[in-house]
């Protein structure tokens, strides 16, 4: 870190992907039955409702910059082609 602690890279975050899944020990047991961006909220509405145990996994990914393209390698025939001269 540069700066007092301020971070040099930067700022915009290319992707971040968010994946829920969520189900009820009592219906489902372990077995996932909310997939989605809507799982975490059903997940709570069916243990208000029932008063089941549920659960719900949460995962977040995320991807800063971009990918920098390797101009070393076109394709393979190009890569033995060099390396056998």
């Amino acid at each position: 870190m540069a700066g007092g602690g301020v971070s040099t890279r930067p700022k915009r975050v290319r992707q971040i992907v968010r994946t829920l899944q969520g189900g009820c020990t009592t219906c489902n047991g372990s077995l996932a039955v909310w997939v989605g961006p809507h799982a975490q909220a059903v997940a709570a509405r069916h243990h208000d409702a029932t008063r089941h145990q549920t659960w719900c996994d949460v995962t977040l990914s995320y991807v800063y910059g971009t990918d920098t393209k390797d101009d070393r390698q076109t394709d393979i025939e190009d890569a033995i082609a060099q390396a056998s001269q």
